[in-house]
């Protein structure tokens, strides 16, 4: 054998030793999408900690001492089937989420962990991050809150009376989520209320959510608190 044969061999079981998982999520090779996870699941443990996840996809660590509301940022993931898991950071021992997730070529994918835990359920929604045209903006909503009830919906104008607006979306359920809604661009105001009612549960305005500018997507999950139940919250999500 050659010194350049063998300097070649011995190069190629090095690469061969740092990647013995030829087909790893995160290697780049085949067509991708794109995914982010959010820690939608509230605890009524009194240790809040016990609220934070570890999130794993196909053996490799996506997310490490995810808090409650808290989200990752997109990340690129090849299309396949692979398994998905999350684990109380506490206790690894106890794992949360246990499925397979299926991403597809140029789809990006939002999954919320949801329920109360430890009964943590999933729910996975496509996102359509192509940008609105012209000066617009898009809004979502999901309806993230165990504890929430049927709710109403409005998105407005920051100063609108609610006693004239009826609900762009009504009825909506726990794990529902919206379309995408088309706005000018400037200052929207969405307001969560009791299905039938104008009693505002979730209001979402002033610096929690910022003027939407050109182009711009944002998805806004109504929530429980963090140990579960009222006051409610909520968390505004840049998808583009």
């Amino acid at each position: 054998m050659t010194p350049r044969l063998a300097a070649a061999v011995a190069t190629a079981l090095a690469l061969v030793a740092c990647n013995k998982d030829p087909h790893a999520p995160y290697q780049p090779g085949g067509p991708t999408g794109r995914f982010r996870i959010v820690n939608a699941a509230p605890d009524t443990a009194t240790d809040t900690l016990r609220v934070r996840l570890d999130v794993y996809l196909a053996g490799t660590g996506v997310a490490t001492n995810l808090a409650y509301r808290g989200a990752t940022t997109y990340a690129t993931v090849l299309a396949g089937t692979w398994p998905l898991r999350a684990r109380k950071t506490v206790d690894t021992a106890v794992v949360v989420i246990n499925e397979m997730f299926a991403p597809a070529a140029g789809v990006d994918y939002t999954i919320f962990a949801t329920d109360s835990q430890p009964a943590v359920t999933t729910l996975i929604l496509t996102d359509a991050n192509t940008a609105p045209a012209g000066d617009s903006a898009k809004i979502r909503i999901v309806h993230a809150s165990p504890g929430l009830g049927i709710v109403d919906v409005y998105i407005t104008a920051p100063a609108a009376d609610l006693t004239t607006e009826t609900p762009d979306i009504a009825n909506v359920a726990f794990r529902d989520a919206s379309a995408y809604f088309t706005f000018p661009i400037g200052a929207q105001r969405v307001r969560v209320t009791t299905a039938g009612t104008k009693t505002v549960l979730v209001d979402v305005t002033g610096s929690a959510f910022p003027a939407l500018t050109r182009g711009q997507i944002r998805t806004v999950v109504a929530l429980d608190r963090l140990r579960g139940g009222a006051p409610f919250t909520f968390v505004v999500l840049p998808d583009r």
